[in-house]
């Protein structure tokens, strides 16, 4: 009985140690399966491309070239193109030869700074004589122009230096009688006095035009000199 007991009890134990093993190998297994898994590398999911942002492209534009300012002579001379044009600017004109060498003298205290500024001048620009004579429809009034361009081209190149001489004085005088009696008498202003204008003969447009033979007479003496 005794020997009976003691191989039951070998018995469970070695059934005991089977099964202790087995759960022993199984869960060492599976441990081991489970490392496998949580160790084994994921591929990489590829991700969409980010768009190309668009690239506008760059168109070079040339600089449009910059306007040159018209000069206030090149600016009249673009508008006369008849006896009305005529009789607007020629009353401006008037005005200034008045001031400079007329009733009020100006020149007798002009600086020779002042002198080289008014170079600039429309009164004093031979080219818009020109055009007046262009387009005037007076042969008589088209030499008075033609007259008044020559005096004052000659009074430009005494005034350039600033300093003007006898004659670039006289030049001028002799423009300003002249533009005095075409603009009162053949071309002038509606409402002007001319009572009070003086009349010095100095237009082949007037009956009495002896001034004007002594202009001429004077410029040709220019040329020979």
């Amino acid at each position: 009985m005794k020997t009976y007991l003691i191989g039951s009890i070998a018995a469970i134990v070695i059934v005991g140690g089977v099964i202790a093993g087995g759960s022993y190998y199984y869960n060492t297994k599976e441990s081991h399966k489970d490392n496998q898994i949580t160790t084994e590398v994921t591929p990489p999911v590829a991700s969409a491309p980010s768009p190309t942002p668009s690239v506008t492209p760059v168109v070079e534009v040339e600089p449009e070239p910059i306007e040159q300012p018209t000069s206030e002579s090149t600016f009249i001379l673009d508008h006369i193109v008849n006896d009305e044009s005529i009789r607007e600017q020629l009353y401006r004109m008037y005005g200034r030869f008045n001031g400079l060498v007329g009733t009020y003298d100006n020149y007798k205290k002009t600086s020779a700074e002042e002198w080289k500024e008014l170079l600039g001048y429309t009164f004093l620009s031979p080219d818009v004589y020109k055009q007046f004579s262009h387009v005037t429809s007076s042969e008589l009034l088209k030499k008075d122009f033609l007259n008044v361009a020559d005096l004052v081209a000659f009074a430009n190149k005494g005034l350039e230096d600033g300093i003007p001489s006898k004659d670039d004085i006289k030049a001028l005088l002799y423009a300003y009688e002249i533009v005095n009696d075409v603009q009162a008498w053949s071309l002038p202003q509606q409402g002007d006095n001319l009572k009070v204008r003086k009349k010095f003969g100095a237009s082949y447009a007037l009956e009495n035009h002896d001034q004007a033979a002594i202009i001429e007479e004077w410029l040709r003496d220019l040329d020979t000199l």
